[in-house]
């Protein structure tokens, strides 16, 4: 892999696991924002990018996909930060990181921004300041990925653009 991490049984597991669960209605931009929260912990926190323990977890991220889709990238974020603490900081209860353990530090992470979430819409100007700050926040990263999907449309566009300038002047040297 691209961490040069040794394959073990955990690992292989986690990809066929991941694999067998992303066939139903997977999107990779949902799944990129908590991976980049774990990614932030093992770097600055614990420091170990490239384990077995933080790829296992990666993989297991995906469980966090539809929350970030509900409640935007920024929150993604925020809850791979928050799954990768809890993932690391409960493994001793279940004799290390697998399946199981990882559902039950994705369900605990959802239950604890989601409990967030719910305290800060009771006071009425936090929650239209939240809502107004989601909107615009929600707003932008529709700008974002629209951006990032005409990118290689346009690069693509550019290709063919040159081929065609390069065959009419191939053309217009040899008549």
């Amino acid at each position: 892999m691209i961490l040069n991490v040794p394959l073990s049984g955990i690992l292989v597991g986690a990809i066929l696991t991941f694999a067998g669960f992303s066939m139903y209605n997977f999107k990779l931009r949902y799944f990129l924002f908590p991976v980049l929260g774990v990614l932030l912990v093992a770097q600055f926190i614990y420091r170990d990018t490239a384990s077995t323990n933080n790829i296992v977890i990666i993989l297991f991220a995906s469980t966090l996909s539809p929350m970030t889709r509900k409640h935007g990238l920024l929150a993604g974020t925020l809850a791979g930060f928050l799954f990768s603490l809890i993932t690391r900081n409960s493994q001793y209860l279940a004799a290390g990181i697998n399946l199981y353990h990882c559902g039950f530090a994705g369900g605990v992470t959802v239950l604890l921004l989601d409990f967030i979430r719910r305290l800060f819409y009771r006071n009425l100007r936090i929650k239209f300041y939240c809502q107004k700050f989601y909107l615009q926040t929600i707003h932008f990263e529709k700008q974002l990925l629209f951006k990032f999907q005409r990118l290689p449309q346009t690069f693509l566009f550019k290709l063919n653009k040159n081929k065609e300038k390069q065959s009419i002047s191939e053309r217009n040297r040899s008549n």
